[in-house]
């Protein structure tokens, strides 16, 4: 847990937060929250986009201690901050599962506990504040597309942890898709023979190139099974090798699929897994390369000129989804 952020904060491209004028003493203050299956973390931001205080908390299980968790992040935010929750302009919440940003319903947030839950509403009413929720990766879109250097004006962000999904950020805006699927590459099966994938089909890019799929593919009693395979592929195990080897090739396929698809000028990787580094990065580069010799297609797609690591991963879901919330609806 911490308290105001003061100097230290990062400073992101000003604009966007929604009004010109202060209404607390500390100026105009969104707040965004990255609610994740463990934990909720949080910040307060200006309207120059500086963050002025963050907070972390365990996450609720379930609808009521969900919802109890959030007023409670509130709280203590606007209290780092100083002001009063009336002062606050507007939060936005990113929440894994399927978000309708319309009705701030979120359903199908398993590893929450939850079902099918108004949880926008309701907070607003607890509140007697706007909130807008939005999916979790589309909200780390959002915030990779702040941070990243130089600027570009479409990002796709591929978020690598248990699963893996992409979040689509076109003119600063998310591509949410007709549905609320756009980016969901983690189920596009490349093999129908594959493994079973929890989503009922076989052989998804998800069942490979993941956190899961390390853990399946690579057996270990380490907390973090991708460092200690990169231990034993360090050490000359073939096997730790080929395992390796195949998860940087299907994520390779992932990217590819994103620059085909979407033809983003940047691909950036977060998630846990990314937090792996330049070995990851790499090794991901080198696959891309290595398929594109076998075809002028890929060459000219460029796929691996496209692709970089996630800066500022500590903080660019909340800030993402405090943009979001502060951003009005197209």
């Amino acid at each position: 847990m911490s308290g105001d952020t003061g100097a230290t904060a990062p400073t992101l491209p000003a604009g966007g937060a929604s009004g010109t004028g202060a209404r607390g003493a500390r100026g105009a203050i969104s707040l965004g929250i990255d609610v994740g299956g463990t934990k909720i973390h949080a910040v307060a931001i200006d309207q120059h986009r500086r963050v002025r205080a963050e907070y972390q908390q365990p996450s609720g299980q379930g609808d009521a201690a969900l919802l109890e968790s959030l007023v409670h992040t509130v709280d203590v935010l606007v209290q780092h901050v100083g002001i009063g929750v009336n002062d606050v302009e507007s939060i936005g919440i990113g929440v894994p599962g399927l978000v309708d940003r319309a009705t701030g319903r979120v359903r199908n947030a398993v590893n929450l506990g939850v079902t099918d839950l108004a949880l926008g509403p309701l907070l607003s009413e607890r509140l007697r504040l706007p909130v807008t929720l939005e999916n979790d990766v589309n909200v780390a879109a959002i915030g990779a597309s702040l941070v990243r250097t130089p600027a570009v004006g479409s990002l796709a962000y591929l978020n690598v942890g248990t699963g893996i999904a992409a979040g689509l950020v076109l003119g600063g805006r998310v591509w949410p898709g007709a549905r609320g699927f756009a980016g969901e590459i983690g189920h596009v099966p490349l093999d129908h023979d594959g493994l079973l994938c929890p989503c009922g089909q076989r052989g998804c890019i998800e069942t490979i190139a993941s956190g899961s799929g390390i853990a399946r593919a690579w057996p270990t009693v380490h907390p973090v099974p991708v460092l200690d395979l990169l231990d034993a592929v360090a050490a000359g195990d073939p096997r730790a090798v080929e395992v390796w080897g195949r998860f940087t090739r299907t994520l390779g396929r992932a990217v590819q699929m994103l620059a085909a698809a979407y033809d983003p000028e940047a691909i950036v990787l977060g998630g846990g897994i990314s937090r792996v580094g330049a070995p990851l990065l790499d090794a991901v580069r080198a696959a891309l390369r290595e398929q594109a010799t076998r075809s002028a297609f890929l060459t000219a797609l460029g796929s691996a000129d496209r692709l970089s690591l996630l800066e500022d991963a500590d903080h660019v879901a909340p800030i993402g989804a405090a943009v979001v919330g502060a951003t009005p609806a197209a």
